[in-house]
C-alpha cells in the first residue's frame, strides 16, 4: 500500500526528498486515497476469508468509521514528511515520542475494555452454568446479531454495542428460579410472569457497568413485539431500540432451533418461515430480511 502511494505521488508530480504543501496538494491526496484504498481493501479482504463473509460488505460496513483516523493522519504524515527533510530523524522524534505516549494511553483504554469483555464472559458463563437448556445460547445470539448487524450495514461502534448486549441480553436470568428456568414443562401464568421480569433485571446489571449504561435499553427491550404486544414496557416499532430488535430475531430463531424442556427443535427451514410469518407483528420486517439474506448466503450454516 505505501509503496503504490509512492508511486502515485511521483506519478501526480511528487518529488521524493522535497515536499511543498500547497504545489504538492494533488499528489499528497491522491497518494493517501490510494494507501487508503488498498490498505483498507486488503485488510477488508483477510478478514472476510477467515470469518467467511463478504469483503466487500466488511469494507462498506466499517469504511465510515476508519475514513476519519485516514484523514487525521494524513497532515501528520505530512508533518512528519516536513520535519524528516528539514531535520532529520531527532525532528521526527520530537514529534513521535508525544505520539507514542498517546498511542499508550489508547492501549490502557484498550485493556479496560477487554476487561469488561472479560466480565461479560464470566456473567454469560453464570447464566449458562444455571439455566442447562440454553448453553451456549447467548453466544449463538451473538453471531447471528453481528451477521444482521454487518448486513444492515450499521456503524462498526453500532455493531459493536449489539455484540455485548446480545452476549448479555438473557443475563437477568441470574435473578430467576433455577427451578422455572429448568422446568421440564410448560410455565404457569405466574411463572410466566417471572421470567418476564428477566429483561428488567438484565437491564439494571448491565447498567452498573459505566460502558453500558446507555446501551442498557438494548437489553431491557429485547422482548417488545414489533406491534406493541411485547413486554416490558409494550414498545411499538421504531420506538424499540435497532439493537433490541435484532436481538429479538436471533433470539428467537435460536430458541427455535434448539432443545428446549417445552418443545422440540424446528428445523432451520421452519423457524426461517416462522420469522417470515411473524415480521410485522413480532419481529422488524427490514431486520427479519436481512437475516434471512445471511441465511441463505451462508446455506443456514451460520
Amino acid at each position: 500500500s505505501a509503496g503504490m502511494a509512492g508511486i502515485v505521488f511521483q506519478w501526480w508530480g511528487g518529488k521524493p526528498g522535497s515536499l511543498d504543501v500547497v504545489g504538492d496538494l494533488v499528489p499528497i491526496i491522491m497518494g493517501a486515497l490510494v494507501y487508503f484504498l488498498l490498505n483498507s481493501s486488503f485488510i477488508a479482504i483477510v478478514a472476510g476469508l477467515s470469518q467467511g463473509i463478504s469483503p466487500v460488505d466488511i469494507w462498506i460496513s466499517r469504511v465510515g468509521s476508519v475514513v476519519i483516523n485516514y484523514l487525521v493522519l494524513i497532515p501528520l504524515a505530512v508533518l512528519i514528511a516536513i520535519l524528516f527533510i528539514r531535520d532529520g530523524i531527532p525532528g521526527v522524534l520530537l514529534l513521535v515520542i508525544p505520539l507514542a505516549l498517546a498511542r499508550f494511553s489508547f492501549q490502557q483504554y484498550t485493556n479496560m475494555r477487554n476487561l469488561y469483555i472479560q466480565t461479560i464472559k464470566a456473567i454469560v458463563a453464570a447464566v449458562d452454568a444455571k439455566d442447562s437448556y440454553t448453553r451456549g445460547h447467548s453466544d449463538r445470539v451473538r453471531e447471528h446479531c453481528v451477521a444482521m448487524a454487518r448486513e444492515l450495514r450499521l456503524p462498526e461502534r453500532e455493531q459493536e454495542v449489539i455484540e455485548y448486549m446480545a452476549l448479555l441480553h438473557d443475563t437477568g436470568k441470574i435473578g430467576i428460579s433455577e427451578s422455572i428456568l429448568n422446568k421440564p414443562g410448560r410455565l404457569t401464568d405466574e411463572e410466566y410472569q417471572a421470567i418476564q421480569e428477566h429483561p428488567v433485571i438484565g437491564a439494571r446489571i448491565v447498567s452498573e457497568v459505566d460502558f453500558f449504561k446507555k446501551a442498557s435499553a438494548i437489553v431491557r427491550h429485547h422482548h417488545e413485539w414489533y406491534n406493541g404486544e411485547g413486554y416490558p414496557d409494550g414498545l411499538k416499532g421504531e420506538d424499540i431500540p435497532l439493537g433490541a430488535r435484532i436481538i429479538a430475531v436471533a433470539d428467537a430463531f435460536d430458541a427455535m432451533t434448539s432443545e428446549r424442556p417445552y418443545r422440540g427443535v424446528r428445523s432451520t427451514a421452519e423457524a426461517l418461515a416462522e420469522l417470515e410469518a411473524y415480521a410485522g407483528r413480532q419481529f422488524d420486517p427490514r431486520v427479519v430480511e436481512a437475516f434471512l439474506r445471511v441465511m441463505l448466503r451462508n446455506r443456514g450454516r451460520l
